[in-house]
């Protein structure tokens, strides 16, 4: 998978409540960035949770609840499709119960409440639930302790003659990044081969036929030949990392060498052990100073090893309140996979636990994960991070991303014949440089707000295709219609929900105008929102029905639709709500 690539399309076969289920956004998940996807209670938000979090490094794996109405003969399958960022160039990456090519590109972590009901016993065969945090395992098995077995003076025997020229490397052999480094990215293995064996025995024969003062001054020292070997100078721009005692270029060939030689004269299994001790070490002293940094006097996490893993312990639920406990829930969980995640390619998936934190929790949150991705950024790595929510962040502002994506899960295919409202809220937009300031005010004054005077741009609607609607009373009598439309259930032409949010908004405006005084009706039409207008009503001590306050949310959001965005899904799925169309038919 090339640094251009993309994930195009999730497909997710017989897990849970999918039998083939297709995730195709317009264009591509964006990395880097936090992507929110955004879908009802009940659509099956778990069920991709779920196909992620099966995942073995072979295949997938369920539970028997998992499967498809529990029916074993329904095999389960993922898959993750990427592209170019132009859209070509795909690619499948694939797991069923046999095979898992998704592991050989992306590494997965999915982040999803740890909170379980306990029973406790109060003696006498009765007993009470609460709520427990399980503990995080964050090393599944704790490797064997393991250290690398260096001396200097055991390798200096190696050599007939002026062997104090290689320096005592203690410092870096037991550096644990440097040999985990060291480990992943040098091809050491090459300098097996006999033609590089071979290269090595004769710079070192060499170094045995110089003088102490040549030894001393690096004189004589021919490095022409080791020079052209690409591993060794990786070697040693990683020593020049992480040490600034060696400095003489020909000095640092040398110690090179011996950093070769030390390293492929221990068997495979004992270096493999030594690395997986030392990357266990590495990634406890980085979850321990997440953690330290989060802690407080009340918030505490616990770092223990216990029975051969590594475990964070929670405080005791019934001591923190609510949202402390599921903020130390979730960045606990976040910091492990900052700790599990290390490939070019990885998708961190994170399952509604946002919808359940309260605001400065959900800000506390999302300053982690911008932390998080940050993290992944300076690594030249990518992170797809995926929250899932039920919360549409156009009516819930809960989410202050600078970068946010969202995608809605559940694309409706009801599209109305027309698109004509659509296109008259998008070009009111002063981004689209459709109309002056002075008609987009005019427009929301006099078209969507009630207002009983008149205003007629009927040359600029002609231009912009909008004829069906260019005069006030073509406009009324249009979303009127689809009003009637909505009305009706044994409807055969689709309704606008557009149109019908205009049309509750007039509707209800136009009710509280009737209701004034000749007095206060200029200074009703004055006021700029349907919130403002309600608050004067109020002010005047008008007694005003609930219904118009809940039903604002709802028109008010879709008048305020956007350019290449799906302004039909929510509206198609909140109009057919029974209470909501309740609600619209009772004003």
């Amino acid at each position: 998978m090339t640094n251009d690539c993309r994930i195009k399309k999730i497909e997710i076969k017989n897990i849970k409540g999918f039998e083939n289920y297709l995730f195709s956004p317009s264009q591509y998940l964006i990395p880097n960035k936090p992507n929110l996807f955004v879908a009802p209670n009940g659509f099956g938000k778990s069920s991709i949770t779920t196909a992620f979090n099966s995942l073995l490094k072979t295949k997938i794996k369920l539970s028997p609840l998992e499967y498809r109405e529990q029916n074993f003969d329904y095999k389960p399958y993922l898959s993750i499709i990427t592209s170019d960022e132009h859209g070509n160039d795909e690619h499948v990456f694939y797991a069923d119960e046999n095979k898992n090519t998704i592991n050989d590109v992306f590494e997965i972590e999915v982040i999803n409440s740890p909170l379980k009901a306990k029973k406790k016993s109060l003696g006498g065969g009765n007993s009470y639930a609460v709520i427990d945090i399980e503990p995080l395992i964050i090393w599944n098995t704790i490797p064997k302790r393991e250290n690398m077995p260096y001396s200097v003076t055991e390798f200096r025997k190696t050599m007939k003659k002026n062997s104090h020229i290689f320096k005592n490397l203690n410092f870096l052999f037991s550096n644990k990044k440097f040999i985990c480094e060291f480990k992943n990215k040098i091809n050491y293995k090459s300098f097996e081969l006999k033609k590089r064996q071979k290269i090595l025995r004769e710079f070192k024969e060499q170094l045995c036929t110089l003088s102490s003062k040549e030894i001393k001054n690096f004189e004589n020292i021919d490095i022409t030949t080791i020079q052209s070997i690409k591993e060794l100078n990786d070697i040693i721009n990683l020593i020049k990392k992480y040490s600034n005692e060696i400095e003489d270029i020909k000095d640092l060939y040398i110690q090179g060498i011996q950093i070769v030689e030390v390293v492929l004269s221990l068997p495979s299994t004992k270096f493999n052990n030594i690395y997986k001790y030392y990357s266990y070490c590495l990634e406890k002293e980085k979850f321990k100073s997440r953690i330290k940094n989060f802690n407080n006097a009340w918030l505490k996490l616990e770092l223990l090893e216990k029975k051969g893993k590594l475990i964070a312990e929670f405080p005791n639920p019934s001591l923190i309140s609510n949202g402390q406990r599921d903020i130390l829930v979730f960045v606990a969980k976040l910091l492990r996979a900052e700790v599990k995640l290390h490939g070019d390619n990885s998708i961190l998936i994170i399952d509604e636990i946002f919808d359940y934190l309260d605001e400065a929790n959900l800000v506390s949150a999302q300053y982690y994960i911008n932390r998080f991705i940050e993290a992944f950024k300076e690594k030249n790595k990518k992170i797809y991070v995926i929250i899932m929510t039920h919360l549409d962040p156009v009516v819930f502002k809960s989410y202050y991303f600078k970068n946010l994506h969202t995608y809605y899960l559940t694309k409706s295919q009801r599209k109305p014949n027309e698109k004509i409202i659509e296109k008259l809220l998008i070009y009111r937009n002063k981004k689209e440089n459709k109309f002056t300031d002075e008609q987009i005010d005019n427009i929301s004054r006099y078209y969507l707000h009630y207002n009983p005077n008149n205003y007629e741009p009927i040359d600029v609607f002609d231009r912009l295709n909008l004829n069906k609607i260019h005069t006030k009373t073509d406009f009324i009598t249009y979303i009127k219609y689809h009003y009637e439309l909505y009305k009706n259930e044994n409807r055969t032409t689709e309704y606008d929900p557009l149109a019908i949010c205009c049309y509750v908004r007039l509707k209800i405006e136009k009710s509280l105008y009737d209701r004034l005084e000749a007095s206060n009706k200029d200074r009703f039409l004055d006021c700029y929102t349907t919130i403002e207008k309600l608050k004067f009503m109020e002010e005047l001590g008008e007694d005003l029905s609930e219904n118009y306050y809940l039903l604002n949310i709802i028109h008010n959001e879709a008048i305020h639709c956007k350019n290449n965005t799906d302004n039909y899904t929510r509206l198609y799925s909140k109009l057919e709500n029974l209470i909501i169309r309740q609600l619209i038919l009772s004003i």
